[in-house]
């Protein structure tokens, strides 16, 4: 599939029938009985957008179905722009697990995401009134990175998510053990380079126009999480050292 086919396929998200479809599968209102119940879960997960800290959300079930109904309007006023490519860092993360989901490296294995970024302004609003957002621990504190090029290989630290036509790549989190160092990928040492290089990431966007994938590695941690680079985004020394 082309890339300009790709991309055009994103304008979907801009319909009436589409936006429609994206309120009634978050708020379960009934319209589809096929749909899954998972934003009705058990429990909520909120993560910094890299993954490093999750903590379980507190939340009675009058504040879920708020925190639902706030996450269902960001969805459907979200541009395919903001949702396919964000030119901004992410906020957080939000994972939906319903019982029986077991924890992962901390956050659960199956859950409904939804990737908070700054257009989610009734989402972000709820978790800072609900002093959700500090709750989040500081930082976990990164060691180095290693850049290696989107098509190398790097399957196993990326979800291809919705439509495997559809290079939409979302962020995950590994054990130490089983995504170590990668042979022909690039380590970053130096503070001032990781900084630039997490800064221009994303934790979800669509790889159309080529990028980096960012293995972040971090001190006293037994995990590592991953990142996109997008190719517009990348510093000159990335595309100068990373082939």
């Amino acid at each position: 599939m082309s890339r300009d086919l790709l991309v055009k396929l994103t304008a979907i998200d801009g319909y009436a029938g589409t936006k429609k479809a994206f309120y009634s599968h978050i708020t379960n209102d009934g319209s589809n009985p096929e749909d899954f119940q998972s934003f009705l879960a058990d429990d909520v997960y909120l993560s910094s957008r890299f993954l490093d800290r999750t903590v379980r959300l507190p939340l009675d079930e009058a504040q879920k179905k708020e925190l639902i109904a706030c996450i269902a309007d960001d969805v459907t006023a979200q541009s395919a722009e903001d949702r396919y490519f964000t030119a901004k860092p992410e906020v957080c993360i939000l994972d939906f697990a319903s019982e029986g989901a077991s924890l992962s490296n901390g956050f659960p294995d199956w859950s409904e995401r939804v990737v908070v970024t700054e257009s989610f302004v009734k989402t972000v609003q709820f978790l800072n009134n609900n002093g959700l957002l500090a709750s989040l621990p500081a930082p976990a504190e990164v060691d180095f990175l290693e850049v290696e090029s989107l098509f190398s290989d790097s399957d196993y630290r990326f979800e291809i998510q919705n439509n495997p036509m559809m290079p939409l790549l979302t962020n995950n989190k590994q054990p130490n053990g089983s995504a170590g160092s990668k042979e022909g990928a690039t380590k970053i040492t130096d503070a001032a380079q990781i900084s630039a290089i997490l800064q221009a990431s994303r934790a979800q966007y669509l790889a159309v126009d080529g990028g980096y994938i960012v293995s972040i590695h971090y001190k006293g941690e037994d995990f590592v999480t991953s990142a996109f680079l997008p190719m517009k985004n990348a510093p000159d020394f990335v595309r100068q050292t990373v082939k």
